[in-house]
């Protein structure tokens, strides 16, 4: 939504700049069509979900849920699984899923879906001072030290 309202105003900015280099200085006002005003009625307001204390205590969070696999430290596996899920309209996680995984390591796979599932609540993403449900991937890092 941000991007289209974005795009029509370059368009209708540039439509402007155009004709203003193309006609003649007058001293009569320009004559302004409304139909072509966008107004902040017509823009949707978007908010993205919260994490309880932003994207650090997050990370912090899945960094706590981790438990890295015997059998991966073991065979010194590492890399970094995708992550997909939902934030629903109550903030809750759902449809946590391996969006690209390690095909060599399906243990860190099953690793970081679960520490994602144990994430807090988010505030819901909001369009229009509604919530809604929203799509995100994040990428959960296994490095052995």
């Amino acid at each position: 939504m941000k991007s289209t309202f974005l795009l029509a105003f370059a368009v209708l900015a540039g439509t402007v700049a155009a004709s203003a280099q193309t006609k003649p200085a007058s001293s009569k006002p320009a004559k302004v069509d409304e139909k072509e005003i966008i107004t902040t009625e017509k823009v949707s307001t978007e908010i993205m979900p919260e994490y309880p204390g932003g994207e650090r205590a997050m990370m912090q969070d899945l960094n706590k849920n981790i438990v890295y696999p015997e059998q991966a430290i073991a065979n010194k596996k590492q890399g970094v699984v995708y992550v997909g899920l939902t934030v629903d309209t109550d903030g809750s996680v759902s449809n946590v899923i391996v969006k690209r995984g390690l095909k060599d390591a399906p243990e860190l796979d099953s690793a970081a879906v679960d520490a994602v599932q144990k994430l807090k609540r988010f505030k819901p993403a909001m369009v229009d001072g509604k919530p809604v449900k929203l799509a995100m991937v994040l990428p959960v890092k296994f490095q052995l030290s």
